[in-house]
C-alpha cells in the first residue's frame, strides 16, 4: 500500500467518495472515530468567511479536496480568446470566449456572488475576470473565486483562534463558547438571498426611496439599505381610503401595507412581465420598474442577437453551458408570436415580478455555531471585547513586552471538559503545538540577528514536520535579502505554517514532551486574573450555518387551525416578516431533559398543557418565563378546553355519555426542587424510582 503522502493529485480527482473529509483532519489516528465522523458530517455545512484564512496546522490535501469545487472559482483552461463582452448590469455581465484550439463557443458569467440555499451563498473575487478586455487572450487562468481560496488559490475555509480551555462566568458549559469582537469578526461571513415579489394589477408601489419629483421604489443596484425601511411596500387599492394615496400618502409607510423587510445591497435585479409594455407607462409608481425593464429588454436582444449566428451556424460548436444560457435568456424576450406568459410557483402572475438578489456581511454572533476539525462544535454564548478576554502577563516566566507577533489575548474560551467528554484529544495536539511556536515566535523576536531567527524558526519546525522543514529551507534560499527578512517577520506575526498528515507520520504526546524539554518551555502562560497557569494555542475554527435567528419564533403570533394545531408560517422564507411566528414545539429531546427532573406524570401534565389548551399554554409559558420554572400554577377550568376536547364532548353526548375532568388539587403532585437539597433530591428521586 502507497504511504498517504505518494498519493498523488490525478489519483484522488474524480474519487471524492476516498476518505475527501477525514483528508482535511491532522491526527486522525487520535480522533474518537464517532467525533471524526461527525466532522465529515460538518464540513458539508460550512459557510464562507470573509476573512477566511489557511489552517497553521494543515493537512497537505486541503487544496486537493477544494479544487473538486464547481462553484468556488472559474479557471478558463487552455487558450481562451475574449470575444464579446454582454453588460446586464454593473454587478453582472458575460464574457463569450472561443477555445483558440478547438474552435468551440462558450459563455462565462460574472457575477458578485451567488444564492445556494435560503439567504446562504458565496461571494465572489472578481478582481481578474474585471482586467479582462474583449480581444484578450486567457491561458489556463483562474478568472474569479471565493473566500475559500485565497490569490495563489489556495484552499482556506476557517480562521485560526488563539483558544484557551477555561470557565468563563459560566458562559462556557456543555458545548457553549465564548469569543471575542475581533474572532466575531474574522468569523464574518458573506450571505446571499433571492427575494421575488408580485406586485399585482391593483397594488401600488410606495415610493418608499423617493421624493416628489422622482418615485422610486426600491434601492438603486449596489445601494446600501437597512431592514429599518423596507426594501420595497405594496399598497392594495382599495375605493374607501383615496386619502391613502396622495402623493405625500404614498411617500409615508403604513400599517396595512405589504412589506418586503431586508437587509445589505442589491447586486443582482430581474423584472419579468405578463402585461405589454403601453400597460406599464404613464403611471408614476412605475417609473423605476419600467426604467430598469426596459434595460433588462435591451440586455435580452443584444444577448440574443449576439450568441444566435454561433448558435445556428451548424460549423460552430457550442458548449452546453452557453445553449442552456441562451435558453433560460429567450424564455424572458418577447418572441414575435407574442407575450409569453411567466409563472411563479407553477402559477401565471397577472402582472409584474420582481427578483432582487441581495447581499449582506455578518459577523458572527450569539447563538452562531462554529466547529473545528475533530467533531468538537460549539455554539457562541458570549462575545466580548478583546480587553475583556484572558490576557497573557508573562512568557515562560518572563513578563510579556508590547510585541507585534504574538497574541496576547485570547480568541475563544472553551468548555474545560469539552475534550474528556469527546475523545477528542488532537483539538489539544494542534492547541500545544502552537503554543510552542508562539513561545518559538517570541524568542524569534528578541533575537537581532534574522539568520539567528530563521536558523530557530527551521529547527522547530523542522523537528515537528521534516516535511515541511526542508519546504522552508527551500522557499528561504531562493529569496534575496530583503525577502528573507521580510519572510522571517511574517513568520513572527503569523506563525509556521506546519504539515500534520492524516493518518500517521505526525507528533504524538511524547514528541511533544521532547519538544517541550529541547526547548526549554517549563511555564505556561500567566493570565491576569488567574492564578492557574494556561496554555494559549490557535485552534482552526469553521463557521456552519446554523443561525440563531433562523431559529427564533414569535410564539404568541402563531396561528391555529380548526383542529387546534399550530400553523408553520412563511413570512421570513417570503421576507415579508422580522421573526418566524411558527410555532416551536415540545420535541424529544425537551421530553428526555425533563424525564431526570421527575415522573412520567409530571410530563405528561406538561405536555398535555402545552399541547391541547391554548389558555393552558399561555399561562404555562407565562409562568415559566416569570415565575418557578420547577413549579408552574396553572388553573385549568372546563371553559378552556381545546376543541378537539369539545368534540369529543358532543359525540358523547349524543350517546348519553358525559367526560368529567378530575379536577383535584394539582399542587398535590409538585415537587419544589428549588427547597430540596441534594439528599432530599436524590431521596425523592429513589423512592419514584421503587414506585
Amino acid at each position: 500500500m502507497s504511504r498517504i503522502t505518494d498519493i498523488k493529485k490525478d489519483d484522488f480527482k474524480g474519487k471524492n467518495n476516498f476518505l475527501a473529509e477525514r483528508l482535511l483532519e491532522p491526527w486522525v489516528n487520535s480522533t474518537n472515530s464517532n467525533r471524526g465522523q461527525m466532522f465529515s458530517a460538518h464540513i458539508a455545512q460550512i459557510i464562507g468567511i470573509n476573512e477566511a484564512e489557511p489552517p497553521l496546522i494543515n493537512t497537505g490535501f486541503e487544496n486537493q479536496v477544494f479544487n473538486t469545487s464547481t462553484l468556488g472559482y472559474k479557471k478558463l483552461s487552455g487558450n481562451k480568446l475574449i470575444l464579446h463582452k454582454l453588460v446586464k448590469n454593473k454587478f453582472v455581465y458575460y464574457l463569450v470566449v472561443k477555445d483558440l484550439d478547438t474552435g468551440e463557443i462558450d459563455i462565462v458569467k460574472r457575477q458578485e456572488g451567488i444564492n445556494l440555499t435560503e439567504h446562504f451563498g458565496i461571494q465572489y473575487d472578481n478582481t481578474t475576470i474585471d482586467s479582462l478586455e474583449v480581444g484578450d487572450e486567457v491561458s489556463d487562468e483562474v478568472i474569479y473565486h471565493d473566500d475559500n481560496y485565497d490569490s495563489e488559490m489556495n484552499a482556506q475555509y476557517g480562521v485560526n483562534l488563539n483558544a484557551a480551555f477555561l470557565s468563563y462566568k459560566g458562559y462556557t458549559n456543555e458545548d457553549a463558547a465564548v469569543i471575542s469582537e475581533s474572532a466575531a469578526k474574522r468569523l464574518g461571513s458573506t450571505f446571499v438571498k433571492k427575494i421575488s415579489v408580485i406586485i399585482n394589477n391593483n397594488d401600488i408601489p410606495v415610493n418608499l426611496y423617493g421624493d416628489e419629483n422622482n418615485y422610486k421604489v426600491y434601492p438603486e443596484l449596489g445601494e446600501k439599505f437597512t431592514d429599518r425601511k423596507p426594501l420595497l411596500a405594496m399598497r392594495r387599492f382599495n375605493f374607501s381610503k383615496l386619502l391613502d394615496f396622495s402623493k405625500s400618502s404614498l411617500q409615508k409607510l403604513l400599517e396595512d401595507d405589504h412589506k418586503i423587510i431586508s437587509h445589505g445591497k442589491i447586486i443582482d435585479l430581474d423584472v419579468y412581465s405578463n402585461v405589454p409594455l403601453e400597460n406599464l407607462q404613464g403611471k408614476p409608481y412605475y417609473n423605476q420598474i419600467l426604467e430598469d425593464y426596459k434595460s433588462l429588454r435591451s440586455f435580452y436582444s443584444n444577448f440574443i442577437d449576439t450568441l444566435k449566428p454561433y448558435i445556428e451556424n451548424e460549423d460552430i460548436k457550442v458548449t452546453t453551458n452557453l445553449l442552456s444560457e441562451y435558453n433560460a435568456i429567450s424564455r424572458f424576450y418577447y418572441s414575435e408570436e407574442g407575450i409569453v406568459k411567466l409563472t411563479k410557483e407553477d402559477s401565471i402572475f397577472d402582472n409584474l415580478n420582481i427578483e432582487f438578489t441581495v447581499m449582506y456581511h455578518d459577523k458572527a454572533s450569539v447563538t452562531n455555531k462554529i466547529t473545528n476539525r475533530y467533531g468538537g462544535k460549539n455554539v457562541i454564548s458570549l462575545v466580548v471585547p478583546d480587553d475583556e478576554m484572558p490576557v497573557i502577563e508573562s512568557i515562560n516566566g518572563e513578563p510579556i513586552r508590547d510585541k507585534t507577533g504574538i497574541p496576547v489575548h485570547a480568541d475563544i474560551c472553551l468548555n474545560p471538559m469539552g475534550v474528556i467528554n469527546r475523545l477528542n484529544c488532537s483539538q489539544l495536539i494542534e492547541m500545544e503545538i502552537n503554543f510552542i511556536s508562539q513561545n518559538i515566535r517570541y524568542r524569534m523576536e528578541e533575537m537581532d540577528s534574522y539568520e539567528d531567527k530563521y536558523k530557530l524558526a527551521n529547527e522547530f519546525v523542522s523537528d515537528v514536520s521534516p516535511r515541511t522543514g526542508k519546504f522552508m529551507s527551500e522557499v528561504y534560499n531562493s529569496l534575496s535579502e530583503d525577502e528573507q527578512k521580510l519572510l522571517v517577520d511574517e513568520w513572527i506575526k503569523n506563525g509556521f505554517y506546519i504539515q500534520q498528515e492524516p493518518f500517521w507520520n505526525n507528533i504524538n504526546i511524547f514528541d511533544l514532551g521532547e519538544l517541550y524539554k529541547k526547548y526549554g518551555i517549563t511555564e505556561k502562560y500567566k493570565v491576569k486574573g488567574i492564578e492557574t497557569p494556561l496554555i494559549f494555542g490557535e485552534i482552526y475554527y469553521m463557521r456552519l450555518h446554523h443561525l440563531g435567528k433562523d431559529k427564533m419564533s414569535v410564539r404568541n403570533a402563531g396561528v391555529y387551525n380548526y383542529e387546534n394545531i399550530p400553523t408553520k408560517t412563511n413570512g421570513v422564507k417570503y421576507s415579508t416578516s422580522y421573526v418566524s411566528s411558527t410555532p416551536i414545539r415540545l420535541g424529544e429531546m425537551e421530553t428526555s431533559n425533563l424525564a431526570i427532573t421527575g415522573t412520567t406524570k409530571h410530563i405528561l401534565d406538561l405536555i398535555d398543557l402545552y399541547g391541547n389548551n391554548t389558555v393552558a399554554r399561555n399561562e404555562l409559558v407565562n409562568d415559566l418565563l416569570t415565575t418557578n420554572p420547577f413549579n408552574p400554577v396553572i388553573d385549568v377550568n372546563l371553559n378552556n378546553k381545546a376543541n378537539n376536547n369539545k368534540i369529543l364532548d358532543e359525540l358523547l353526548f349524543c350517546i348519553g355519555v358525559k367526560l368529567d375532568i378530575d379536577t383535584e388539587d394539582v399542587q398535590e403532585h409538585k415537587v419544589d426542587f428549588y427547597k430540596m437539597n441534594d439528599e432530599e433530591i436524590d431521596q425523592y428521586l429513589r423512592s419514584k424510582l421503587d414506585e
